[in-house]
């Protein structure tokens, strides 16, 4: 019970490993977000957090591989009921409930985008996604046009409420609020499910329209068309080699000390591994505390049962000798019979072991969807060495501690 309980407890953790969470949940190494744009609501007007001299010393910093900005800008969407009547029928028919009709929301959008506030954030994503959202969707999206800055992608929709898949195909005008904005013609490509971005900032609202799509997505060559000036909302910093880690997270630290406080927000794969492995050292010294209690016992308890054996035969290995069996021979009888234990024991853990092992592969997903399930096999092979090493030399030492005496003196106890 105790060697299966540990290999279980040993394979459940050995999935559960930092390096796979953060390779789930850290899109980069390191990460720096303008939280700005990350607030459900935000009237005033965004406030750069990061510039292109920030980008540099970055760049500069020994071990970092690849540098990745991600761009962003507010734009204003020429308003056509008609146009959108689709898209806007889904909205009104999910977000008003208080017995506003149709025709009541049409006039209020009409308001905010006389005043200029129908429209949303436009950020700048990379062919990767393009091609990620090719291999989940049916419908696929032309990716030179998506780079040439042609079309776009919007965004997000949910598995229940996909308002933003009727505007594909569909020609936005948008109007950059930026100091050197433009205005530009994009037909709509595709709608991202929020499942297709793993990504844990999520974009929000200048002002909370409702009747809007949250976010569009564009390339570098699309936000140009927009504006020349963008905000750097989002820098990922991926490095040379894990070794780095640590090395780049201080260096990163101390670039960061020189930054004026603001609203951004910085990530650390080092940070996070140093959380998740505090956490896992706390599980595995409850599981494994337990595990190797029943060990104990159970080891306890074999000793006992050999003690009490040999003692038990105490006469009968007496006998033995005065008829000519040597110490050796016995001991080897008795190695013997150790090593019958530790058969049992490795076949038990080979099969019922096993077993468990498999259910607990089958449930590692289910605890947590980043884990890989590993064999345990070092410390499969080390358990049953020690288990050998134990039933082996166990039996012969209890034997030694109780053959002390000479064997007249033994066969004198039996007689009285």
């Amino acid at each position: 019970m105790g060697t299966v309980t540990i290999l279980g407890v040993n394979g459940i953790l050995g999935s559960i490993q930092g390096e796979n969470y953060v390779d789930a949940y850290a899109k980069y190494d390191f990460r720096y977000t303008d939280l700005q744009f990350c607030q459900f609501e935000n009237l005033e007007k965004e406030i750069p957090q990061f510039d292109e001299h920030f980008i540099q010393q970055l760049s500069q910093v020994d071990g970092v591989a690849h540098i990745s900005i991600s761009k962003i800008t507010w734009a204003q969407i020429d308003f056509n009921a008609l146009e959108f009547e689709s898209f806007l029928k889904m909205q009104h028919e999910e977000l008003y409930h208080d017995g506003k009709t149709y025709e009541q929301m049409i006039s209020e959008l009409q308001d905010d985008a006389n005043a200029g506030d129908y429209g949303c954030y436009v950020v700048t994503i990379d062919d990767g996604l393009v091609e990620q959202y090719n291999n989940t969707h049916s419908t696929p999206i032309d990716i030179d046009d998506f780079r040439n800055g042609d079309t776009v992608i919007v965004g997000m929709d949910t598995d229940t409420f996909a308002p933003n898949a009727a505007l594909i195909g569909k020609t936005l005008h948008l109007t950059s609020d930026n100091a050197h904005g433009q205005s530009a013609d994009f037909q709509v490509a595709g709608a991202f499910n929020y499942k297709d971005l793993n990504d844990s900032f999520n974009i929000g609202h200048r002002k909370w329209i409702g009747a809007v799509t949250d976010v569009i997505y564009v390339s570098d060559a699309g936000m140009k068309r927009l504006t020349d000036t963008p905000i750097l909302y989002d820098i990922g910093v991926d490095i040379e080699s894990p070794d780095q880690l640590q090395k780049v997270h201080q260096e990163l630290i101390a670039i960061n000390n020189t930054l004026p406080s603001g609203e951004w927000n910085f990530q650390s794969s080092a940070a996070m591994l140093e959380a998740f492995d505090q956490m896992y050292f706390s599980i595995g010294l409850f599981g494994n505390g337990a595990a190797i209690l029943l060990i104990v016992i159970g080891l306890l308890n074999f000793v006992n049962v050999m003690l009490t054996g040999v003692i038990a035969r105490k006469n009968e290995f007496a006998i033995m000798e005065s008829i000519g069996t040597t110490k050796k021979q016995i001991r080897k009888i008795l190695t013997f019979e150790g090593g019958f234990y530790a058969l049992i024991s490795t076949l038990l853990i080979m099969t019922l072991g096993n077993a468990f092992l498999l259910l607990a592969a089958d449930a590692v997903p289910g605890i947590a969807d980043y884990a890989k399930f590993e064999y345990p096999v070092t410390l499969v092979i080390g358990l049953i060495i020690a288990i050998f090493t134990i039933c082996l030399y166990v039996p012969s030492l209890v034997y030694g501690f109780i053959s002390k005496e000479t064997v007249t003196e033994r066969l004198h106890d039996f007689e009285s």
